[in-house]
């Protein structure tokens, strides 16, 4: 890359060494590596080559989760997060600590047989899905 590219190129910034002069080659150098020697990419920050964060987007965000199941799969309790839709969006550990945090307050359903249920559950038997708690987060 010549420096005329590097001046050229909007992404990019020259953040020369005070030791280097850019008229006179580097001292056991090639001319190629030049360049290499003298810029530093816009994005890098002196983090040792970890990028900086980019420009935070503002669009929306996803829609907050209506539903937390806890229903036993295999013999261990799943927690499952789900949409208004019944869309899942996460699953993780039932006996995970943030399943106590997320419930405190809230009384469960017993029993996810409705058929709105069906095609998010379908995986479960009849009597896992009777045995399942639902509970039923405030929007």
């Amino acid at each position: 890359m010549t420096l005329a590219q590097v001046q050229r190129e909007p992404s990019v910034s020259v953040v020369c060494k005070p030791e280097i002069r850019l008229d006179q080659p580097l001292a056991n150098a090639s001319s190629t590596s030049r360049i290499s020697d003298v810029w530093q990419h816009i994005y890098m920050s002196q983090t040792f080559g970890m990028e900086t964060p980019r420009k935070h987007n503002h669009g929306s965000h996803r829609q907050p989760s209506r539903y937390l199941v806890l229903i036993d799969s295999g013999g261990y309790m799943v927690a499952r997060l789900f949409l208004e839709t019944r869309e899942q969006v996460a699953e993780f550990d039932g006996a995970a600590e943030e399943v106590a945090t997320m419930t405190i307050g809230l009384e469960p359903e017993v029993g996810a047989l409705g058929p709105e249920w069906d095609r998010a559950l379908q995986g479960h038997s009849a009597d896992d899905r009777a045995a399942a708690m639902v509970y039923t987060f405030e929007i």
